[in-house]
């Protein structure tokens, strides 16, 4: 059983979602007969006042533990699914240039994810999908890309560690 807290309810009444009561009701599984007294509590809770339309995706069923569940469950599985040594290793073999521009290349593209990440948590995209899932996904992403960790390559028979 997920205990759902207020401030996540408030957050679907006010977020991109603007659930009504009975999509309230719906996502706290309570039946109609236990709907009763939601409406005096939902109708406490300013309403955001614009033109846009609500939304309605996968997203809307999911609770704030739900998606945290998944966030974990796809780091494990990326954990023990990918070998990231490989990984890194395969990127700077498959990228052009010098050792120093490949790196280069790679921190400006983590500069540039970071930059998009940072713009994309200020989103009602953020708000819908409970915030901070795509920090979450890049952060995956960015534990494969050489330079990150400590890590240690034979590169043209030169060993080079990263930090």
């Amino acid at each position: 059983m997920t205990i759902v807290k207020g401030q996540e309810v408030v957050e679907r009444i006010q977020g991109p979602e603007k659930m009504s009561t009975t999509q309230i009701g719906d996502f706290l599984c309570l039946g109609k007969a236990n709907r009763s007294g939601l409406r005096p509590l939902l109708d406490l809770v300013p309403r955001p006042e614009t033109s846009s339309p609500p939304v309605n995706s996968a997203w809307t069923l999911l609770t704030n533990d739900d998606v945290e569940f998944q966030l974990e469950s796809m780091e494990n599985l990326s954990e023990q699914l990918i070998d990231n040594e490989r990984m890194k290793e395969h990127i700077l073999n498959a990228l052009p240039g010098t050792y120093a521009q490949k790196m280069g290349d790679i921190e400006k593209t983590k500069e540039v994810m970071r930059l998009v990440i940072e713009e994309v948590n200020k989103t009602d995209l953020n708000k819908a999908m409970h915030g901070k899932f795509m920090e979450r996904c890049w952060d995956v992403m960015e534990s494969m890309l050489p330079g990150k960790y400590n890590y240690y390559i034979e590169h043209k028979n030169i060993s080079c560690m990263l930090i």
